[in-house]
């Protein structure tokens, strides 16, 4: 039997355009078959879009508006193995805005998820319903703020949109194919293992229902935002061993970082162009300590916590453009092993050499990690599937040509 491991991001917007007014998902009149379920794809990793939304946010009346969206650009309908069952069991309820909250240096917005379904009886047969290999890992609110410009910084040649949230977990561009936009945008994490430091993988399994929070930079305009629901995913288990799922971590997360740190340990000084100041990064990445696959071609057969191509931190970029005209860069941490309560951590000596006047300025991180890309669409990995039909599916080039994860920091000037 042929083992297939295909990555790919899947648009399951139709997930929450059911309707139901209790805590289950709605069972369709007409399931989907488990025909369109190939279980000769076992241990493949996935990234998803778990859904989709418009909000209009007035930070002064601490009112929002929140309603699902659809995005056609790739497709409507979804059916690739087990995540079909994301899309064809419904729960528009499952998400929702829980309170807003307005403090001096932030918007705090308070958000619930559940888990569209409830874990599985063991003591039952496995069923559509009835499974247990539906848990999804690094599940993350992605911001796209509507209407502001994004900062570019030219020597890295990037552009962040920095000015509409604070305290994120980090920015991605993993979305740029699905939205049509080149810029990397804010995310925070449902589930951080950074709070505890210990390890789940950032598990949200099935069942689970969780509160967290968003913050966005205080302002009295109306903002308005779309907001992509993102979870990494792998097809771990056939039919019959639905309620005993092989799940393969760290391979099934996110491949880039997954939370970036950076700030300043000091400030600079507007007439001092010698004098270095530490920038810290501290970075977690799942996949820094994992041992690859000896043999990829049989994949489905390693440990469960080895990788099938190395995915560790390749090198960090930092930009501040006020204060210097190009960028460092560093390939070897400092210390850590990347782990939630063992980060790795990078310490970057940088001088005002451009004699930046007094003031505010915003400096940008680039992590970038050494997983291949290249390797999409032809090996069957790291691609993007779209399956507007349900039955025929179509490879894409993941949008960057690297896994990459991306942080900002506030640089400050003194006078002397």
């Amino acid at each position: 039997m042929r083992i297939s491991t295909i990555t790919f991001l899947i648009i399951l917007i139709s997930f929450f355009n059911g309707c139901s007014s209790a805590n289950n998902p709605v069972n369709p009149a007409d399931p989907m078959p488990d025909a369109f379920i190939s279980e000769s794809e076992t241990g493949q990793s996935n990234i998803g879009v778990l859904g989709a939304y418009s909000l209009v946010l007035d930070p002064v009346a601490l009112t929002y508006e929140m309603t699902p969206i659809r995005k056609t650009t790739i497709g409507e309908s979804f059916i690739v193995d087990g995540t079909s069952f994301f899309t064809i069991f419904p729960c528009p309820n499952c998400f929702r805005i829980n309170g807003i909250a307005s403090y001096p240096d932030a918007i705090r917005i308070d958000m619930n998820i559940r888990h569209p379904f409830q874990a599985g009886v063991i003591t039952l047969p496995p069923s559509g319903a009835n499974r247990l290999d539906l848990d999804i890992f690094d599940l993350a609110a992605v911001i796209q703020p509507v209407g502001p410009a994004a900062q570019f910084f030219p020597t890295l040649n990037e552009t962040i949109q920095s000015s509409s949230c604070v305290y994120a977990e980090g920015y991605t561009k993993e979305l740029q194919n699905v939205i049509s936009l080149n810029d990397a945008l804010p995310y925070f994490l449902v589930v951080s293992d950074y709070d505890t430091g210990i390890s789940t993988f950032n598990k949200f399994a099935m069942g689970d229902a969780l509160q967290f929070q968003a913050y966005f930079v205080p302002t009295t305009l109306v903002l308005y935002f779309n907001i992509y629901l993102t979870f990494g995913y792998g097809a771990s288990a056939t039919f019959w061993q639905r309620l005993t799922p092989k799940y393969y971590n760290p391979e099934f997360n996110r491949k880039a970082a997954w939370r970036v740190a950076a700030n300043s340990m000091g400030n600079w000084v507007d007439n001092d162009s010698t004098t270095t100041v530490d920038v810290r990064i501290d970075i977690y990445d799942w996949q820094q300590t994992a041992t690859v696959c000896a043999d990829p071609a049989n994949f489905a057969t390693a440990p469960s916590d080895q990788v099938y191509s190395d995915s560790t931190v390749w090198g960090v970029s930092v930009e501040i453009p006020a204060l210097y005209g190009g960028y460092f860069f560093r390939g070897t941490a400092d210390s850590g092993t990347g782990a939630p309560n063992d980060p790795l951590t990078f310490l970057f000596q940088i001088a005002n050499e451009n004699l930046a006047p007094a003031g505010e300025y915003t400096g940008l991180v680039l992590v970038t990690d050494a997983r291949n890309v290249a390797i999409a669409p032809a090996l069957d990995r790291d691609c993007i599937i779209s399956s507007p039909d349900g039955k025929f599916l179509g490879k894409y080039e993941l949008p960057q040509g690297e896994y990459e994860t991306y942080q900002t920091f506030t640089a400050m000037v003194n006078i002397h």
